[in-house]
């Protein structure tokens, strides 16, 4: 059964009057492993909470104001349900007698013997008085379900009972409640290599698998693990997860706010509608950067062009799974790595379709010297062909063998001379090919190696 959270039902209890207060919630805390329900509520020194939760008092979070209040007494005890709910059950009772007679009275009908003298006239009698009792038995059925409905209502409102007492007069209490729903950050990366721009989007899946209905809440997430540790705990090795959820868009976009300390990072999301047993997909926020796009090619490993965008954020993004598009295509889905505010950011965006490259292996000999030497001699053709509409960087990449002892000789083979050859034998090659334009290269190495 549905229902909108509201707040928490507290009955106040004192000397001499009783008074049942319901708070406003204040939000949600949404971390990727948890999440609790904000709600806060003003109070006396001695009170009853009612919950509409069912939960344990030790998972319970309670905070008070001002700090100097303390707890001196929390136990936690069944609720006592309201006189509405005691009248409820009566007429609920009331009803189910009066169904249980004319279940009898129609079993009756049932077995009575009729006189053949005006059969036709017998029988039509029984038969409308069979059916006036049936209408008056399913009237009463619906009475019973609606008044159940409305029973359990005011059951789910008065879950949890717990007596609090503080050393205070008007304590203010901030309560925080585990409840099952779930949040996870999704990024939507689109790339358009005519405007040179990155734009980031950034949402957040929420889903709810409580009865309870958020309207207009705020929505606090942590992208990160929550943990009750007070102490690194031991090494194992990780196993990462990622959660399917299936999500319809929300009714409006909310208001976001990033909040980030020496300690903690997270968004607060605003004016969020969450309905009962569903999930919502929440807009956090859009950003737009310029961006250098370029080709790179790593012909030691596949040889495959992949699509690099570089660029400088004003701000952080924590890593998180998102959808990669290229040019308005989708091309995948992939983990986006940690994004940091002011400085260049590296973006792979999957390998491109409209550069081409071929490599073979064209020479492969080896020959012994007059002077007792082995010559190997190894040589590769790269021929790199950009198909795209504008001229592009390429970046490749390739490797050499390293000199392992005095006896042997490196020398590196190239049609065209490279960037940077680093000392493990690292060779980066950095060229603009124009729109239909084909870049040729042989690459390679000779070992010279003394006997």
């Amino acid at each position: 059964m549905r229902k909108i959270l509201t707040g928490l039902a507290v009955l106040i209890v004192s000397q001499s009057f009783a008074q049942t207060i319901f708070p406003q919630i204040t939000g949600l805390e949404i971390y990727r492993n948890t999440a609790f329900i904000k709600e806060k509520v003003s109070a006396i020194s001695n009170a009853i909470i009612i919950l509409p939760h069912n939960i344990d008092i030790n998972r319970l979070n309670i905070s008070l104001q001002p700090d100097t209040c303390n707890i001196l007494q929390i136990t936690q005890t069944k609720p006592k349900y309201p006189q509405e709910y005691k009248n409820l059950q009566n007429q609920i009772e009331l009803l189910s007698q009066k169904l249980q007679t004319i279940d009898s009275q129609l079993k009756a009908l049932e077995k009575i013997q009729l006189d053949p003298k005006g059969l036709d006239e017998n029988i039509s009698k029984i038969g409308n008085i069979y059916e006036e009792k049936l209408a008056k038995r399913e009237k009463i059925k619906k009475q019973i379900s609606q008044l159940q409905k409305k029973l359990e209502k005011i059951r789910k409102k008065y879950q949890t009972a717990i007596k609090l007492k503080t050393d205070c007069q008007t304590p203010q209490l901030k309560l925080k409640i585990p409840e099952k729903i779930t949040g996870q950050q999704q990024y939507s990366i689109y790339a358009s290599t005519f405007n040179k721009k990155i734009k980031i989007w950034n949402n957040l899946s929420i889903k709810n698998q409580t009865d309870f209905e958020f309207r207009n809440v705020s929505v606090e997430y942590y992208p990160y693990m929550k943990t009750s540790a007070i102490q690194p705990p031991s090494f194992d090795r990780p196993v990462f997860r990622t959660p399917k959820l299936y999500m319809k868009q929300a009714e409006s976009l909310p208001q976001t706010q990033i909040t980030e300390t020496e300690t903690k990072f997270f968004y607060t999301v605003k004016n969020v509608n969450i309905p009962a047993k569903s999930s919502v997909k929440v807009s956090v926020q859009k950003k737009e950067y310029p961006a250098d796009f370029s080709i790179f090619i790593d012909g030691y490993a596949t040889a495959t062009p992949f699509l690099i965008a570089v660029f400088k954020s004003d701000q952080n993004f924590p890593p998180s799974m998102a959808a990669f598009y290229v040019d308005g295509v989708f091309i995948g889905k992939g983990r986006l790595n940690p994004i940091s505010e002011g400085e260049k950011n590296k973006l792979y965006l999957g390998e491109d379709v409209f550069v081409k490259v071929n490599k073979y292996l064209k020479e492969n000999k080896i020959e012994k010297t007059f002077l007792g030497k082995v010559v190997t001699t190894k040589i590769w053709h790269y021929t790199i062909k950009n198909k795209h509409k504008m001229a592009m960087k390429i970046v490749l990449v390739d490797r050499v063998p390293v000199q392992r002892t005095e006896k042997e000789e490196i020398q590196p083979i190239s049609s065209k001379k490279w960037k940077k050859l680093e000392a493990n034998g690292k060779i980066i090659w950095e060229f603009t090919l124009q729109p239909d334009s084909t870049l040729e290269l042989d690459f390679g190495y000779r070992i010279i190696t003394a006997t």
